[in-house]
């Protein structure tokens, strides 16, 4: 079965980390294991520079150029990649060539934030939500970004929809036995895509626990900050295993789909985490088990929970459950898996393989 992925971003480095995960060649390895033949497709602006040659099965083309490369490929579906809003001139093309669509919903930063801005007119949202209409199935790495969406109007014509995890290249690496217990917790932050509003919201939490001189909190970060309040210490965001010997606790102030890999890697190390919810990685964590969870946006919710571990921190065992059954569903192989089922039942001649109300499994 020949299937063509279709990326299509704004280009900038932290909207393609996110999809970066379903570009890797683990995962196409994967579909092709799957006996999917591969079309891999970027959309680039019109405006942009003239698209090279063809390297294998990697295509890059403009916007007014994707029907008549669908045309040559004629694939026997179309899964599509990246936000919603960009997707708005794609989904019509796509149309186009007559095969189901899947549109893969991925966890963005801010997403939220982003579907209620004034910047994004309701003319753009929409557009965005007819063309969304071309969609048949979804794939999608959160339970809550789905359902936001089709609460929003979009997807209407969809007839299923399944929950996977993003795929994360080291998943398959053995667990990592902790080292020694510190006295107390070490908290860390990695995000290559931290900003200033992030350090700002970790500052706002420490003060919220009345603890700000009895923590330790790191932060990595791609472009460091000059300086950060005590007892925030910056970091450059190097080696993710690096920086995990060197904290006790993963914490997840803003979460997009670019971070289930320090997630999985700090399961495979061990460590403790704190991730929000909703979202993507709330699918991944057992409240209690691996970690905890807070209120996603809120400053005293996640205070609540640094605090909570800190003070606990002396029971043994805290937070460390195995976390194999989430590193496992992260393998690039099981994560291609059913991506492939999704394209073999939307391929399927039968329309009653296609039930009208979304599914999630």
């Amino acid at each position: 079965m020949k299937v063509a992925l279709i990326f299509a971003t704004d280009g900038s480095h932290c909207e393609d980390v996110v999809l970066a995960p379903f570009r890797s060649p683990n995962f196409a390895a994967g579909l092709r294991n799957g006996k999917i033949d591969l079309v891999i497709v970027t959309v680039v602006p019109d405006d942009a520079a003239p698209a090279p040659e063809p390297v294998a099965a990697s295509l890059r083309c403009r916007r007014h150029e994707l029907a008549a490369l669908l045309a040559a490929e004629r694939p026997q579906a179309i899964q599509t990649f990246g936000p919603e809003l960009g997707l708005a001139a794609i989904w019509p093309i796509a149309a186009q060539a007559g095969v189901p669509i899947a549109h893969c919903v991925s966890c963005w930063r801010a997403a939220g934030e982003t579907a209620r801005s004034p910047q994004v007119s309701s003319l753009a949202a929409s557009r965005a939500k007819r063309a969304s209409r071309h969609v048949a199935a979804l794939i999608g790495t959160s339970r809550a970004a789905i359902g936001g969406l089709m609460t929003e109007g979009y997807f209407a014509n969809a007839g299923f929809s399944i929950v996977v995890p993003p795929p994360v290249e080291r998943a398959a690496d053995a667990v990592n036995a902790p080292a020694g217990r510190a006295t107390n917790p070490v908290f860390g932050v990695y995000d290559p895509c931290a900003s200033a509003d992030l350090v700002d919201f970790v500052s706002r939490a420490i003060e919220l626990t009345g603890r700000r001189n009895a923590l330790v909190v790191r932060i990595a970060m791609a472009t460091p900050l000059p300086a950060a309040p005590a007892p925030i210490a910056i970091v450059p965001a190097g080696s993710i295993e690096d920086f995990l010997a060197t904290i006790d606790v993963l914490a997840v102030p803003a979460y997009d789909d670019a971070i289930a890999a320090p997630l999985i890697a700090a399961l495979r190390a061990g460590k403790s985490v704190i991730v929000p919810d909703p979202s993507g990685a709330a699918e991944l964590i057992e409240y209690g088990r691996h970690g905890l969870m807070f209120c996603a946006g809120s400053a005293y919710h996640f205070a609540n929970a640094v605090d909570l571990i800190s003070q606990s921190w002396s029971q043994r065992p805290v937070l460390l459950a195995d976390g194999g059954p989430a590193i496992a569903r992260t393998h690039p192989g099981a994560v291609a898996h059913s991506f492939a089922a999704v394209y073999e039942r939307l391929a399927s001649p039968d329309p009653h393989a296609m039930p009208r109300e979304p599914s999630h499994g």
